[in-house]
């Protein structure tokens, strides 16, 4: 399969995102947008399930086990 230029720049976009949700500076880098507005625009809204599920993680490893800790 053949993709075009624009699609491995969203597919770089979807790996970098994938592994880290709330990464959008490091996609606006990787992109060379000039603005932040516009790498928000295309992602943000794409990531928000993601960011749920890191969220989740972070409250989890941060809760007392039972019995005391």
């Amino acid at each position: 399969m053949k993709i075009t230029p624009h699609q491995f720049r969203h597919l770089a976009a979807k790996i970098v995102l994938d592994t880290h949700p709330g990464a959008l500076c490091m996609v606006k880098e990787l992109l060379g947008h000039k603005s932040f507005k516009t790498t928000a625009n295309a992602y943000a809204g794409l990531r928000t399930r993601e960011a749920a599920r890191e969220y989740d993680k972070l409250i989890i490893a941060h809760r007392p086990v039972a019995g005391g800790r």
